[in-house]
C-alpha cells in the first residue's frame, strides 16, 4: 500500500460541517471513515485516505481527503526515476 495521506484537521471538519449546515439549514454531523482510492487510473495500488461521511434521507455525502500537491509530487518522482 502507498503512504497514508494525512487525516482531516479539526478546522477542515469544521468548514465542511458549517458548509453543510448552511446548505441544509440544520446542524450536520459527519463521521470520519477510512477509505481506499486509486489516485490515478494507471495505479495498481490503493491509497488509504480519510473520508467524511454523512447519510441523510436518500443522500450519501462523502468527502475524501487527498493532498493538494499529490499530482506534482507524483510527476517529480516519475521524472527523477526516468
Amino acid at each position: 500500500m502507498s503512504k497514508k495521506i494525512p487525516d482531516f484537521t479539526d478546522s477542515q471538519i469544521w468548514i465542511v460541517e458549517s458548509t453543510l449546515a448552511e446548505r441544509f439549514k440544520e446542524k450536520i454531523e459527519t463521521q470520519i471513515i477510512d477509505s481506499e482510492i486509486r489516485l490515478h487510473p494507471h495505479d495498481h495500488e490503493l491509497t488509504p485516505v480519510s473520508a467524511l461521511y454523512r447519510e441523510a434521507e436518500d443522500c450519501i455525502i462523502s468527502l475524501l481527503c487527498v493532498q493538494a500537491d499529490h499530482t506534482r509530487n507524483s510527476q517529480q518522482k516519475s521524472e527523477s526515476s526516468s
